[in-house]
């Protein structure tokens, strides 16, 4: 473990490391880490539990089974483990490798994210690629490169932007909620992309170039340029699609 300054705890004996106040650690190998405060930690993190409540910054790389970020953290560098929980402002520069992915609050990812189960309910925003086996949304989220996942639920808050999406079963569907509804004159909540691609593909409030699958549903609030589909293509009037055709 490092050398630690300022209202920073490290509890060797018990693997503990709190920042309470305002300090600054060296990192290490623990079996928790707590920044309370406004805390630094300037090297590698390998621990158990990983909470930050308060405003972080953590220079180095992270494994951790659990990472909880409720207040403000910004990572400079990677982040694996088995869950990961931003319900605060999290900042993350480089790559996330997790099982689980949560977000609650507002995360900002600098690079690619790879988890089994993605959930948004707050607001993301992804520079790279993102993989996973289940990616669901109900929030506001943009993602810069590619969404590969087998099953993808979207319901956007807002105007959520993908550039490419590619799944077995695509689901994007219009939130019915009174809040939206009361929102309606100010803002569009729809999803923008340049290609769906699929097997089964369920569209509500979406704009895209082309969408390709199997079994193609075009409801209302959508404006496609080209469906091509080689199962069942259905049009509800209320959506607008330039040109269709079975391949």
């Amino acid at each position: 473990m490092g050398m630690t300054e300022g209202i920073t705890v490290e509890l060797a004996e018990k693997g503990i490391l709190e920042i309470n106040g305002f300090g600054s650690s060296n990192g290490g190998v623990f079996r928790s880490v707590h920044v309370n405060g406004r805390g630094t930690v300037n090297g590698d993190i390998d621990c158990g539990y990983l909470e930050c409540n308060g405003s972080g910054t953590f220079k180095g790389n992270i494994v951790s089974k659990k990472t909880r970020v409720s207040g403000h953290s910004t990572m400079h560098g990677e982040i694996s483990g088995n869950e990961l929980k931003a319900e605060g402002n999290a900042k993350i520069k480089k790559n996330v490798q997790v099982e689980i992915l949560k977000v609650s609050g507002n995360g900002t990812f600098g690079a690619n994210v790879r988890a089994d189960s993605i959930m948004i309910e707050g607001r993301a925003a992804i520079a790279g690629n993102c993989d996973a086996e289940d990616f669901l949304v109900q929030g506001n989220v943009k993602i810069q490169g590619q969404l590969n996942a087998e099953k993808i639920v979207i319901e956007p808050f807002g105007h959520c932007q993908i550039a490419e999406i590619g799944g077995q079963s695509i689901s994007v569907k219009y939130h019915h909620h009174f809040f939206l509804q009361w929102l309606n004159p100010f803002f569009d909540h729809i999803l923008t992309a340049d290609i769906i691609e699929g097997d089964d593909i369920t569209l509500e409030s979406t704009k895209a170039r082309i969408v390709r699958g199997r079994n193609v549903k075009i409801g209302k609030g959508c404006e496609i340029g080209l469906v091509e589909y080689s199962g069942v293509f259905e049009q509800e009037e209320a959506s607008q699609v330039k040109e269709s055709r079975k391949v």
